[in-house]
């Protein structure tokens, strides 16, 4: 196995419950956060039939959730019609100090204050999510992962949080401030080997590391009547 992929696991398993659905899929849930892709949706192994897909839809419309997102780490044969993707998560070294990742001396790193962060995920996600979803991931997310703030002037200049698990810390949900992007100086990648993976995700962070895993979604409701269903 390659070794980020324990770590993705680990991640997966902090938020969501996971039982066998079919032969190819296994079942990802998070009940308190029920409309959020990432924390719900179907991990395949190997390759998953029209007929598995089909289920895995039928189920989704008795549980009323307008989504379906198949997750692995090799790319599927057929795409059922859904929409394919991949992004990047920055994966550091377990030990990696998120107070050594400043450029710029002015720039202090702690814990973010709630009420400021909070804002700030609503300025930039609020209008492409919602502000209710918005508030709710973040202070879901919050329950076990690390939040890091970057302070400059006294002002919450950008955010990420951190987890730690198998020998790797997980790098993800990083946001800046547009006002203050050019002189903030924050680079968790210089100096501290971090390195890009590919996975799949959902719309709304946060990602989870490495393994290459691939993201199958639709993010306008359920496919109907694409190629293989």
């Amino acid at each position: 196995m390659i070794p980020t992929r324990t770590t993705d696991q680990a991640f997966s398993a902090l938020f969501s419950f996971s039982r066998p659905f079919s032969e190819h899929l296994t079942k990802r849930e998070d009940d308190q956060l029920r409309d959020k892709y990432d924390h719900n949706s179907f991990f395949y192994e190997g390759q998953p039939s029209v007929e598995e897909v089909r289920q895995a839809l039928a189920y989704q419309k008795a549980r009323r959730d307008a989504f379906l997102k198949l997750e692995g780490y090799a790319p599927l044969e057929r795409s059922f019609g859904l929409e394919g993707e991949e992004t990047l998560t920055m994966v550091l070294p377990e030990q990696a100090d998120p107070g050594a990742w400043k450029i710029n001396p002015a720039v202090s790193i702690g814990a973010p204050d709630f009420e400021q962060l909070e804002r700030n995920e609503l300025r930039y996600y609020g209008p492409l999510y919602g502000e209710d979803f918005t508030l709710r991931n973040n202070r879901r997310l919050r329950e076990k992962l690390t939040y890091h703030g970057a302070y400059l002037d006294g002002e919450l200049a950008g955010s990420c949080y951190t987890w730690s698990a198998g020998g790797y810390t997980c790098l993800d949900s990083l946001l800046v401030d547009s006002a203050f992007r050019q002189v903030c100086g924050v680079d968790p990648a210089q100096g501290h080997g971090g390195t890009g993976k590919a996975r799949g995700d959902g719309p709304v962070p946060p990602r989870r590391p490495g393994g290459h895993p691939q993201g199958y979604v639709r993010q306008d409701g359920v496919p109907g009547g694409g190629p293989g269903l």
